[in-house]
């Protein structure tokens, strides 16, 4: 997929819209989306469970398929 290019990641929570970014510091196989704009619906895509003495959230980590749009 080329840098720029829009796509669809999806798994069992559900479907959002994004703008490929090419990079060097991500693995191959491995994605990044920031959750912090909630526009794109990423956060959506990850469980909401924290550690029960902490309220740390757990680390927002889950399968996807990536689509080129």
């Amino acid at each position: 997929m080329r840098d720029r290019a829009p796509a669809a990641v999806k798994n069992r929570h559900g479907r959002a819209h994004v703008v490929v970014r090419g990079g060097e510091t991500t693995a191959p196989g491995r994605l990044f989306g920031s959750i912090h704009f909630p526009a794109s619906g990423v956060n959506g895509h990850t469980f909401d469970r924290a550690d029960t003495d902490t309220s740390c959230p757990e680390y927002k980590v889950t399968a996807v398929r990536v689509a080129a749009l």
